[in-house]
């Protein structure tokens, strides 16, 4: 069977540093073909690496631990998802790195203070894992499937100030790519807009988006429904008879079955 990786796992083994990530690999490396659509790497470059890209640009600017710590705090409940990919950042480095720098601190860094050298090794530990998840993202799956001419995979490049740029996150294309690709499966793209029910935001936009492309496929489609899409580009670029290999269950499951697909948590 052919498994279709999201952006969730995909993410997940790029970026974290725990069991979940073990077991989400072993799945992957036990599925007998992976697929990885362009797509997934888009959200991913917009999404989570971005986060760690903004916190890691945040650290450089910070002159102390603390205020390294508060940029986090200062923005919960005004950026979706960016605090707690920030968080979830600290904790692994301390997990990891940080809770071996005492041993060695006056020979690594003299003349700095412990909370002083905390903060430049954040800072690396930040960048390198930032580089290596960008690095490998191509590597996770057997294949790389569906790609996007409309998007640019620019690498991320440091800056004379230390910070990295990681632009272009989106496409900005007047047309998206993906109308032209769909327009021809109008009645997958039909079934797949009846799954979209129920109030959640995303699923509203969804479905409004898989809406516009049924109901107008040779109008051009703008950035905001190409991320509209989300999830339904999976089902979409799923070959039949195959299956999502995702931590999302519960928006997946309706669009997949939709499609006859198949749903797995790794």
């Amino acid at each position: 069977m052919k498994t279709v990786v999201d952006t969730t796992v995909f993410t997940d083994v790029l970026l974290k540093a725990d069991a979940q990530r073990t077991t989400e690999e072993l799945a992957i490396k036990n599925a007998s073909e992976t697929l990885l659509p362009v797509y997934a790497i888009k959200e991913f470059k917009s999404g989570p690496l971005h986060y760690f890209a903004w916190y890691h640009n945040k650290v450089v600017e910070a002159s102390s631990w603390p205020e390294a710590i508060s940029v986090i705090r200062n923005n919960i409940g005004r950026r979706k998802n960016l605090p707690a990919t920030a968080l979830q950042a600290v904790g692994d480095f301390l997990g990891s790195i940080g809770k071996e720098l005492p041993d060695d601190i006056g020979q690594r860094y003299p003349g700095m203070t412990l909370e002083t050298a905390q903060l430049t090794e954040l800072r690396t530990w930040l960048k390198q894992r930032i580089a290596r998840a960008w690095r490998k993202r191509r590597r996770i799956t057997t294949e790389v499937i569906s790609p996007l001419p409309c998007y640019v995979e620019k690498d991320i490049v440091t800056t004379s100030s230390g910070q990295l740029d990681d632009d272009p996150l989106w496409c900005g294309a007047a047309d998206c790519c993906l109308r032209e690709r769909y327009r021809r499966r109008l009645k997958e793209v039909q079934r797949l807009e009846k799954a979209c029910v129920g109030p959640k935001r995303e699923v509203v936009r969804r479905r409004q988006a898989l809406g516009r492309l049924r109901s107008h496929p040779t109008k051009p489609y703008e950035e905001k429904h190409c991320r509209a899409l989300g999830d339904a580009v999976f089902a979409l670029d799923c070959p039949p008879g195959g299956e999502i290999l995702t931590t999302n269950i519960v928006d997946h499951a309706p669009l997949a079955a939709a499609l006859n697909l198949a749903v797995r948590r790794p």
